[in-house]
């Protein structure tokens, strides 16, 4: 997913100027890529109705 990128760039680009630790970091981008995990599930599912429905 495009979002797993974007937010992985900007959270980089955050400890690179020096505006966030690393520490903190490493905790964000673990929460960040189980919200992909979820958003992901949630799509293949709807996608998955979908079908049937059709």
């Amino acid at each position: 997913m495009q979002f797993r990128c974007t937010s992985a760039y900007w959270l980089r680009l955050l400890v690179a100027t020096d505006l966030m630790s690393e520490e903190r970091m490493k905790g964000l981008i673990g929460e960040s890529e189980e919200l992909v995990k979820i958003m992901s599930k949630i799509v293949v599912n709807t996608k998955g109705k979908d079908k049937v429905q059709n």
